[in-house]
């Protein structure tokens, strides 16, 4: 069993899939899969797929007629075989330590859930910037670095960025 499933889905993402995709084949944490699911591009973002998935055994391309990220999410895990799942758009970038320090933190506290920071970046005017909702300070200052679950928020529950996936990693119970 691999520690990681990346699941990315993509549709006519071909300016930036390669560089979401270098982010994650250079990660810390080489014991990872990456399945990508062409949502029915009309663009060069499945060939592109295609010729990363040559060049490294642990990218997987699978594709469906365009149905959104999240059917495309759904249908990626059907294949996933990691420990933990993480989901990313394909105009996504992380940190290249980033599944390994979640990996590591969410096996040493044996988490089901393990949620994370994320910082936007405006491409108008080529500036990283924080947002409330993915910076959780309001639930960092709360928890810590505690473990907690659903209960223990109460109203700090509204704090958490509901997105589907970028800033956080879940147990594969499937």
């Amino acid at each position: 069993m691999v520690k990681v499933s990346v699941i990315i889905p993509v549709y006519n993402d071909e300016d930036y899939v390669e560089e979401a995709l270098d982010g994650i084949l250079n990660q810390t944490l080489k014991d990872i899969e990456v399945i990508c699911v062409n949502d029915g591009s009309t663009d060069d973002s499945l060939r592109i797929l295609e010729e990363i998935a040559e060049r490294d055994d642990r990218v997987s391309v699978f594709s469906q007629e365009n149905k959104g990220g999240g059917a495309a999410r759904n249908y990626g895990m059907k294949f996933a075989k990691g420990k933990y799942l993480y989901f990313m758009d394909a105009d996504d970038i992380i940190k290249e330590n980033t599944l390994e320090r979640t990996y590591n933190v969410a096996e040493e506290k044996s988490l089901d859930f393990l949620i994370f920071k994320a910082i936007n970046y405006d491409e108008d005017t080529d500036k990283y910037y924080e947002s409330e909702g993915y910076s959780m300070n309001v639930l960092a200052d709360f928890v810590k670095d505690d473990v907690f679950n659903f209960d223990d928020l109460d109203e700090k529950i509204f704090c958490i960025s509901v997105t589907h996936g970028v800033n956080y990693i879940i147990r594969n119970l499937l």
